[in-house]
């Protein structure tokens, strides 16, 4: 018993004094040597971290060199700093006898070592877990890179490609993270050395693994961010002012006095965005000029750049603002570029002449917004880009209209938004926008004749001068300017000798399907297409059309949104001569009227094609289109009504008293534009608009071939001519 007794006093007596009682728990309830993670910072490893870290610096500033992600810049140098930390907390929590695997001296890690054990034990486990922070922290990296760029997919609505890989890598980042963690990894090693030699077992593979990940993820952000960022760093917005631009669906919206490039594909593009950049950025007003005026020698045909330029001579003088919507990106950005042609040089006009009349009269400013073609529809981020244009609206006084550029949709949708805020309601005269709904519509009138007429005259010269008698139709879905259209011709055209032998819809964005119901239609036996569609719409049709046996001669009849050429395919392009259409505008019909004497053809020659000797008799342009006409005549409205209420009647320079001018534009008030008459009525249509149709030849000029509708100012048509119509020489003659 004795023995025993003296045994078990003998077990109960401490090997170590008592002082170490306390290291002892401290030491029991740090991680033994098992648990703690194998990965250690080799010196090499450690000279890394250090030259990392020191390089990290000139890598941020190289980062806001090249516009890279900001994020991207933020995690460089916190894991840069996160690992040098990571590598002193190593040392500090060795113990003194054990070996120091970085080069410092052996007093000042024995220093820092007893300055640890000083420290609490939640935080001695902390540190003994340290190497696995910085695995942790770069594992939330992966996972907040992948959902960072599945937002910048959604957010900028990019290619549906894109948000595949986006989703990928993100997937690709949470198996990684799963698989990475303490518990799982070490389970994972000690499964596979059961069955696989030690020298297969996982080792430093979840490093690799981890660091592949967060590369890939980080580079794939920096590309989608430079694919998104089509606005060049100015998608900024202001809240307060509406000026700025986002990016949707790898287009640049937005709102814009110069600051904003919208149309930077041409080849004035960089010159254009240095110098918004420099707007941006308070560079002087000489140096901008001087910029812009770079921009303009290098694509002399970009009125972006000459509008931006316009706005900043004008800079502080007293002016008025007209906002101008267009598209100016994307699939129509050829419509946006014809339609600030037609605004610069009714800009210039005006600017001009009001230099002329003294500090009375307010000169013209114009900001420029675009709306986008959009990715299922051109009228998808109109409503976005009208809430900034009212934003600008409350903050500006000078805004007094809007001119609206866009299709029929785009209108609508702006106008619902002017609408909300009664307070500021803006006039909006539109160049082209022709749907029958937007008749009485509240603050808008239009110079472009309806569809509903277009559609009548469309018919009747089906009937009178084609000899038509069983037409097939084809008309886009879901779309106001379309169905509008086709509702009207068949109306017009449908009686007891003339037929309508096939209705054939397709959806938006996808004319393909025209080719699968082309040979559908064809089997109904038309003696006549009429689509009711646009120019890259209708060249599938154009491209699949016989061109031996009986339709080898089948014709396409369609309405004004045939004339943007810049939208036909390549393929189409050998197949217009087959294409009959109302069109808004022809500029060689002032050939005929050598009397009558128009500045605008003799300005938009010296402006945008110098080298054509028949200018000013409005002859042989190369690239005047409807769409540069009709916006004119919109923005000649508009300035016509500023200089006789601001100017000759000395009224207050409201949006109020602006729209009161524009409804009294008829009758002798009415004005000559060089689509035509431009009388207003009091529903907001043109009255009496003249619509003429056109031909296309093998050489693909354009001809004019029959004419509805008054012409000239005080020269009225005859009582027959919007029932039967004349020639284009007979009619303007």
């Amino acid at each position: 018993m004795a023995e025993s007794e003296q045994e078990q006093l003998s077990s109960e007596k401490p090997d170590k004094p008592l002082q170490e009682t306390d290291e002892m728990h401290t030491e029991h309830l740090l991680p033994t040597k098992h648990d703690r993670p194998e990965y250690h910072i080799s010196p090499k490893l450690g000279r890394l971290i250090l030259l990392a870290f020191i390089l990290s610096v000139p890598g941020w500033f190289l980062s806001d060199l090249f516009k890279v992600n900001g994020l991207i810049t933020f995690f460089t140098i916190f894991f840069t700093v996160l690992s040098t930390a990571t590598g002193f907390f190593q040392i500090v929590s060795m113990r003194h006898h054990e070996p120091i695997s970085l080069a410092f001296p052996w007093w000042l890690s024995r220093l820092l070592s007893r300055i640890s054990q000083t420290i609490h034990v939640s935080v001695k486990r902390l540190i003994a877990y340290g190497k696995w922070g910085i695995f942790a922290l770069a594992l939330a990296a992966i996972l907040v890179l992948g959902i960072w760029n599945v937002g910048i997919d959604l957010t900028y609505q990019l290619d549906s490609g894109i948000l595949f890989l986006s989703g990928l890598l993100l997937l690709l980042g949470m198996v990684s993270t799963l698989y990475i963690l303490p518990p799982l990894q070490k389970r994972l090693q000690t499964a596979l050395e059961r069955r696989l030699p030690t020298t297969l077992a996982l080792g430093r593979w979840p490093i690799v693994l981890l660091m592949l990940m967060l590369a890939l993820s980080g580079f794939w952000n920096i590309g989608q961010y430079r694919i998104a960022d089509v606005c060049d760093g100015a998608q900024a917005p202001s809240s307060l002012n509406g000026m700025g631009a986002i990016v949707r669906g790898r287009e640049c919206i937005g709102l814009s006095d110069g600051a904003t490039i919208f149309d930077a594909g041409r080849p004035n593009g960089a010159q254009k965005r240095d110098a918004a950049n420099q707007l941006r950025h308070g560079a002087s007003r000489a140096r901008v000029l001087s910029l812009f005026d770079e921009a303009i020698a290098a694509d002399p045909t970009d009125a972006e750049a000459l509008i931006y330029r316009e706005d900043l001579w004008i800079g502080s003088s007293p002016h008025i603002t007209i906002v101008v919507a267009a598209t100016l990106s994307g699939l129509y950005s050829s419509d946006g570029r014809d339609t600030l042609q037609g605004v610069y040089v009714a800009q210039k006009e005006y600017n001009d002449t009001c230099q002329q009349q003294g500090s009375a009269c307010p000169l013209l400013n114009v900001l420029i917004a675009n709306t986008g073609s959009g990715v299922t529809d051109e009228a998808q981020y109109t409503h976005d880009v009208t809430v900034q244009i009212m934003q600008a609206a409350k903050k500006d006084p000078t805004i007094v209209a809007i001119m609206d550029g866009l299709a029929s949709q785009s209108t609508f949708d702006i106008n619902d938004e002017v609408m909300a805020h009664p307070d500021h309601i803006l006039p909006m005269v539109a160049a082209k926008a022709t749907s029958d709904f937007l008749t009485r519509m509240p603050h808008f009138l239009r110079i472009a004749p309806t569809n509903s007429l277009q559609a009548q005259m469309g018919a009747r010269y089906a009937k009178s001068q084609l000899n038509s008698s069983r037409v097939a139709i084809f008309y886009r879905q879901e779309n106001t300017y379309s169905g509008n259209l086709k509702d009207d011709f068949i109306n017009e055209y449908q009686d007891a000798n003339h037929q309508v032998v096939a209705v054939a819809a397709y959806p938006g964005r996808d004319p393909g399907v025209l080719q699968e119901k082309l040979s559908a239609v064809l089997a109904l036996k038309p003696d006549l297409i009429y689509c009711a569609c646009y120019s890259n719409e209708v060249s599938v049709i154009l491209e699949h059309l016989p061109t031996t046996g009986p339709f080898a001669h089948l014709l396409v009849l369609g309405g004004d949104a045939f004339f943007e050429t810049g939208d036909f395919t390549p393929g189409a392009l050998t197949h217009l001569s087959r294409l009959r259409f109302t069109a808004l505008a022809y500029p060689a019909i002032w050939h005929d009227l050598p009397t009558t004497s128009m500045p605008f053809f003799a300005d938009y020659g010296k402006l945008f094609e110098p080298a054509n000797p028949y200018a000013a008799q409005a002859f042989s342009f190369t690239h005047l289109t409807p769409g540069i006409m009709v916006a004119y005549d919109a923005m000649l409205t508009l300035t016509t009504a500023a200089m006789r209420t601001f100017v000759i009647d000395g009224q207050a320079q409201t949006p109020q008293n602006l729209e009161h001018a524009l409804f009294q534009m008829q009758g002798k008030q009415a004005i000559q534009g060089i689509t035509g008459q431009i009388s207003v009525g009091g529903n907001g249509d043109p009255i009496n608009k003249a619509i003429v149709v056109l031909a296309i030849d093998n050489s693909n000029s354009f001809h004019c071939i029959w004419l509805y509708g008054q012409f000239l100012v005080g020269k009225p048509a005859p009582p027959d001519q919007l029932n039967n119509g004349q020639t284009c020489t007979t009619a303007a003659g």
